[in-house]
Formats: structure tokens, sequence, C-alpha cells
């Protein structure tokens, strides 16, 4: 019987695996075409939405590899990320203290001079305040306004899901 559920353990966690390989194809795929072209957009911004709080410890690292190939071939290029979902309650002062990984994250995007922001209407919804949240943090009226006031800019936006 053990042996039956080791089984089909490690099945599910290949078949989860596989998954998001396949889920964050289109992040990789976006993030290929702009280094395929000879000049820079004008900046990019990686969008993250979930429904899972520890979600950035994941997502992050990702966006830090993106924004290294990008700032590689695009010395310049400004990088912004929106985060509108419950993850971003990972980024308040309670939670970073709690998740020292998703702190160091964090610094490890900003120090690659990204801005990062959250959405205030969410967060007020629920229950959370502005000064709740790092002071690294731009809390944005809504998360979606602010992707849409990138893209106005002329920023490429990057859904990254995993």
């Amino acid at each position: 019987m053990r042996r039956l559920f080791s089984a089909v353990l490690s099945l599910v966690m290949t078949l989860l695996s596989a998954t998001q390989v396949l889920a964050d194809k289109k992040s990789d795929m976006q993030v290929a075409e702009l280094l395929s072209q000879s000049e820079a957009p004008e900046g990019v911004v990686f969008e993250v939405v979930s429904g899972k709080q520890d979600y950035l410890t994941y997502v992050l690292p990702i966006i830090r590899g993106y924004s290294e190939q990008l700032r590689e071939k695009f010395s310049q290029l400004d990088i912004a990320i929106v985060t509108h979902g419950k993850e971003q309650f990972s980024l308040t002062h309670k939670q970073l203290q709690k998740r020292p990984e998703v702190s160091r994250l964090l610094d490890e995007v900003i120090g690659q001079n990204v801005q990062v922001h959250v959405c205030g209407t969410y967060a007020e919804y629920n229950g959370v305040e502005d000064s709740e949240f790092s002071e690294k943090i731009n809390v944005a009226a809504e998360g979606p306004a602010q992707i849409k006031d990138y893209v106005q800019l002329g920023y490429t936006h990057i859904r990254v899901r995993l």
C-alpha cells in the first residue's frame, strides 16, 4: 500500500511540475520575443495575480531571471511588477518578517531597480492599510489601472503565471 501511495504521489508531483512548465510558456515566449528585438521597448510590466499568499516565493525568482536577461540586452530598460491578488499580502511588514525568503527575493528584485506595486483597493477590501506594506512597495490605487497606465506609456505587459 505504501508503494502504491508513493507511486501515486510521485506521479501527481510530476504532473504538477509539467503543468507549471506549460503554464509559464507564454511569459517565456514574450520575454524571448523582446530579447529577439533590436530595440528595447519603453519598459516591461510584469503582472502577478493569484489566490495564494505564498505565490511570490515562486514567481519572484522567475521575474528576477527575466529582468536579468532583459537588462543584459537592454541595460536601461524600465521594469515594474504589479501584484494584485492574495500574494500581495506577503509584502506586508508582518509577513516579510515571517517569510525571510520573500523579503530576500523582494530585496533582490528591487536591487535590480525594479518598481514593485500592490493594489490598494484589494488591500483595503481585505482590511489591510497602505502603511502595513513595506516602504519598498508602491501602493497603487488599483493594480489593473496601474498596469493600464504602464501599457499606455508603451510598456510591454507580461502576466507571469505558474
